[in-house]
């Protein structure tokens, strides 16, 4: 009986062993899942860095991801959201958080953002593009929200844009040649053409990610200024391209010259006109991203040549 009751309370401690082990085998599961999923938001925002500690990070945007959010656009894409003409979007960056162009009404810019649950706080730069009443009318409302912010124009702004921003209170970057404003991002510097212009650049891994306004020197002109500025391929062309008015000839020449650019990715929208959209969607295929308010793009850059 002895023997028979040693063996019983030996089975029994192995039994319960092993559910312990099972169990700490299954926590530790859990805990390593649970790193692996970090809070992008936390990520992703660092409006609470001062200038300086911005410029100063040694982190670019070649070691994270990028997302970008069109929180203003006369395309839809998001129903919950108010179209109107004009556009901006919110590119958040692993050292910054910049708001590209406003919109030309600031309460739909800012109920957009509120829908979306982009606060303006978290914007540390403002850049716009052009001074036409689409990109710039809505500046006013954010920096009423938040004016601790860095605003990049370009110098041949209209006065009264530019007295209004360092009257708000907000750091005024006045821009005529191309320059870089952030470790990898860069702004083409005043392009001129039918009206003056600036775009935005992000150099990462995968290549360059360009932001136009409205393209109004011409997108394949725009392509060209990047590639200039940093000799890297061209990863993806997001915003307005400004051919609504463009002939299908037109429009096939600028995709041609887009195709020999090797420009991988496009998602136009804004002033691009419907017509000039079917023909990228076309041509581009499984490369043409559908874009329009409230559409948000990440881009995964991370471990990339």
């Amino acid at each position: 009986m002895k023997i028979i009751y040693f063996y019983a309370v030996m089975i029994i401690t192995a039994v319960i062993s092993t559910s312990l082990i099972a169990c700490a085998g299954s926590k530790a599961k859990e805990a390593f899942e649970y790193q692996q999923e970090p809070d992008l938001k936390q990520q992703m925002t660092f409006n609470e860095r001062t200038s300086d500690e911005v410029s100063n990070t040694k982190e670019s945007a070649q070691n994270d991801r990028i997302t970008i959010t069109i929180v203003y656009d006369n395309e839809p894409w998001d129903k919950r959201l108010e179209n109107a003409w004009g556009f901006a979007c919110v590119i958040e960056l692993p050292g910054t958080t910049i708001l590209f162009d406003t919109g030309e009404k600031g309460e739909v810019l800012l109920r957009n953002m509120e829908n979306l649950e982009i606060n303006p706080d978290e914007i540390d730069t403002i850049f716009i593009s052009h001074s036409h009443y689409d990109h710039v009318g809505g500046l006013k409302s954010l920096l009423e929200n938040n004016n601790d912010i860095t605003v990049y124009v370009l110098s041949s702004f209209p006065e009264e844009i530019i007295r209004k921003i360092t009257l708000m209170g907000a750091r005024l970057e006045e821009v005529k040649e191309a320059r870089e404003i952030y470790p990898d991002i860069y702004t083409t510097g005043e392009l001129s053409g039918e009206i003056k212009e600036q775009s935005l650049l992000i150099k990462t891994a995968r290549g360059l990610i360009v932001v136009t306004g409205c393209a109004h020197p011409g997108i394949v002109e725009i392509l060209k200024k990047a590639k200039e500025i940093k000799d890297d391929n061209i990863y993806l062309v997001i915003g307005g391209f400004h051919m609504k008015d463009f002939s299908r000839p037109s429009i096939e020449q600028v995709i041609k010259d887009l195709e020999e650019l090797e420009v991988k990715m496009v998602a136009p929208s804004h002033c691009t006109g419907e017509l000039a959209l079917q023909c990228f969607n076309d041509k581009f295929g499984e490369r043409y991203i559908k874009s329009g308010l409230g559409r948000k793009i990440t881009i995964e850059i991370i471990g990339t040549q």
